[in-house]
């Protein structure tokens, strides 16, 4: 079974234009939540509020969205395209997704997961969630 991991954005983010994993390492929560993830894959994707699903290795330019600023509709819009991305990357049936997001990135895509996702962040707040990836990453 393929193990993936999706991280969010962040709205702290490098100026210019880099791979995905380098744009918003400017972020503590993005770098631990990548260290974390790297522990158990080489397959790590962003949940980005403006592109979708990015590969870490995707160039791409710096921007200012957020999901937490979109309303429903626009919410519901973004989680079809990433949800429709997935379904094109990943045979959804053979893959188990560790999730390091926030709701309002996987209320959007919930729907779409066929095996249950890990989901360790979940109902963390920013400090929570920092504390808690320090005592999980391996050092």
């Amino acid at each position: 079974m393929e193990i993936v991991a999706l991280i969010a954005c962040t709205k702290k983010k490098r100026k210019g234009t880099f791979e995905a994993k380098y744009l918003y390492d400017e972020s503590p929560l993005f770098r631990k939540s990548y260290q974390y993830a790297k522990q158990f894959t080489n397959k790590i994707y962003i949940l980005s509020a403006k592109y979708g699903l990015l590969k870490d290795t995707d160039v791409v330019s710096t921007y200012d969205e957020t999901l937490k600023t979109k309303n429903k509709k626009e919410r519901e819009i973004w989680g079809s395209l990433v949800k429709n991305q997935m379904s094109n990357e990943f045979d959804l049936k053979n893959t188990k997704f560790i999730i390091l997001a926030g709701n309002s990135y996987i209320q959007p895509i919930e729907d779409v997961f066929e095996l249950a996702p890990d989901l360790p962040l979940e109902s963390l707040g920013l400090g929570k969630r920092l504390k808690w990836l320090n005592s999980k990453i391996t050092k």
